[in-house]
């Protein structure tokens, strides 16, 4: 019997069938597709496959830092409703990186300014209703030695079993701020566009990205690491592992 199956039927005895089916539907596993050769893929598949009870990492990423190998940067909770103009600076960037800019008037520059006169009601509204979160940190997020400003961008509450719906999701927007903690990093445009979380193995940053839906059986998340300078000191990301999710309703 797979551990899925024992952990299900020990919730069924303990709290009856009803419970039982509710949980066992969303409980799921994990298989390494890509990076099988590298020991943080591997050791990542084991860290998540201890907790079938967990819903699809598709709104959050998280990691059981029970295992000394894993931990989370340590942020700090920030208000919202007091960084108005820093989500606005991050809603531009996600929308379409600031490196893009050739000329105050031109199409990307228009661009980031309709992408947030379109949002911008609704994300006061989400900061106003307690709906969205906003996170601090400071790490190496490209591994060159040197600490950075890193920000935690969530609009909305998020739910983890409708992953496909992007459009309506809170996911995480990662975003690395300039040394004075404002603007974008412009070095940093490849990884603060994309839906993206982040966790660190060994100390080492490295960032997710959860691809797919869940109920068709479809859903990967994809792990990278920021790579060195591309061109003109631009940083992009490689993946490394590549693990695909099983939900109990596809078992």
């Amino acid at each position: 019997m797979s551990i899925l199956k024992k952990y299900s039927l020990g919730i069924c005895l303990l709290l009856g069938t009803l419970t039982c089916y509710s949980v066992n539907s969303i409980a799921g596993r994990y298989e390494l597709i890509d990076g099988k050769k590298y020991e943080i893929c591997r050791d990542l598949v084991e860290n998540l496959n201890k907790h079938p009870e967990w819903p699809p990492l598709a709104c959050e990423f998280k990691v059981d830092t029970k295992d000394k190998k894993f931990s989370m940067p340590q942020w700090v909770n920030l208000k919202p409703l007091d960084h108005m103009d820093l989500i606005e600076n991050i809603i531009k960037e996600h929308n379409m990186p600031h490196q893009y800019i050739k000329n105050p008037g031109d199409y990307v520059a228009k661009r980031r300014e309709k992408a947030w006169h379109d949002a911008e009601n609704n994300v006061r509204a989400w900061a106003e209703n307690g709906e969205s979160r906003l996170y601090r940190a400071v790490f190496d997020v490209n591994h060159d030695g040197k600490q950075d400003v890193v920000y935690r961008y969530l609009s909305r509450s998020c739910d983890p079993h409708h992953d496909a719906d992007f459009e309506v999701s809170g996911l995480p927007m990662i975003y690395v701020a300039d040394k004075d903690g404002q603007l974008p990093d412009l070095s940093f445009g490849a990884i603060n566009s994309p839906p993206r979380d982040v966790f660190l193995y060994q100390g080492r940053a490295y960032l997710t990205w959860w691809l797919g839906d869940s109920k068709q059986g479809t859903a990967n998340i994809g792990v990278y690491e920021t790579s060195s300078p591309i061109q003109a000191g631009q940083y992009s990301d490689i993946n490394v592992c590549t693990l695909k999710y099983f939900s109990g309703e596809n078992k």
